[in-house]
């Protein structure tokens, strides 16, 4: 079942290459899927300084990377990123994630349905879940 947002990038693509939404002259060149954005904001290394500096106190969606900027990692906080990102560093969510080198966020005000988004667009993706977020990897 594809999400709102979902549904309005179908329709977008319909318009745009059929120049009608509601019946489309042959199959859509690319899937709606591919148009999500990953977190575009800035990347910070990860550190207790750096977390209490520029992770905000509110709630939303992250990415966890390694030294070389692999994707390690997608979560969400429904109250403090800020407290969410320090329990990662501080190893309480596990090794995996703890030797994470850098991270970034992206406030919402649905972080559950956009951690969802997030992980079905990387596994669409690369067909493969982020490392620690593999249930193995836990």
């Amino acid at each position: 079942m594809l999400t709102k947002r979902q549904k309005y990038y179908y329709n977008l693509c319909r318009r745009e290459f059929t120049g009608r939404s509601d019946k489309p002259k042959g199959k859509l060149l690319f899937s709606p899927l591919k148009f999500f954005m990953p977190i575009n904001t800035a990347r910070f290394i990860t550190t207790e300084g750096s977390i209490r500096v520029h992770a905000p106190d509110a709630k939303g969606v992250y990415a966890l990377y390694t030294k070389e900027l692999v994707l390690i990692y997608y979560g969400m906080s429904n109250s403090s990123i800020r407290e969410k990102l320090l329990s990662h560093y501080k190893g309480d969510e596990g090794n995996c994630t703890s030797e994470a080198w850098y991270f970034n966020f992206e406030l919402t005000s649905e972080p559950g349905q956009r951690e969802k988004e997030l992980l079905e667009e990387y596994k669409f993706k690369n067909s493969a879940l982020p490392q620690c977020n593999n249930k193995e990897a836990a």
